[in-house]
């Protein structure tokens, strides 16, 4: 009678731990949808925090973000475009100016935003390939946006903030 007591405690245990462990697992899958990402909150002024495995865009870089609907701007890749412009502001608030780019948003065939920036001053070069870097937009809403290096290699990340401060 005691060992029957005894493995009914035991499998009475078992079958607790069970649906204990099963509970903890499905509480952490989300039934969420993922949103997408709206590309309405691209333009702007936003300020690189964070930085890693690329020297495009230094620490506390500006990216002044414009769209475009002019000819200018080559139609046949993205369903937006338009111009970066970066610059740094030093301790008494003036701008300096660095770089600036052409920009087009495309969409992937895995549904992620494709971002294709052309260096300007390098758009003349006799190599297609000069000046091109091409990022997945993985984060973009009011406050913050990031991107990672879209390449065969360990691509970088950029990790922005918006600065709605700045004229």
């Amino acid at each position: 009678m005691m060992r029957n007591l005894l493995n009914s405690i035991v499998i009475t245990f078992g079958v607790f731990i069970v649906f204990l462990i099963a509970g903890l697992f499905f509480a952490g899958c989300s039934n969420e949808e993922v949103k997408p990402i709206d590309l309405n909150l691209f333009d702007g002024n936003w300020e690189v925090g964070y930085s890693v495995d690329q020297d495009l865009f230094g620490s506390q870089c500006i990216l002044e973000i414009s769209t475009s609907y002019s000819d200018e701007f080559d139609s046949s890749f993205g369903i937006k475009r338009g111009k970066i412009t970066t610059y740094y502001i030093n301790g008494t608030g003036t701008k300096f100016y660095d770089k600036v780019f052409r920009w087009s948003i495309g969409e992937t065939q895995d549904s992620e935003y494709l971002l294709i920036l052309e260096l300007e001053e390098a758009l003349d070069s006799e190599d297609p390939w000069a000046g091109r870097y091409f990022y997945k937009i993985t984060k973009l809403n009011n406050t913050h946006m990031w991107w990672q290096a879209y390449s065969s290699g360990s691509g970088g990340t950029i990790k922005m903030r918006r600065r709605t401060d700045l004229n």
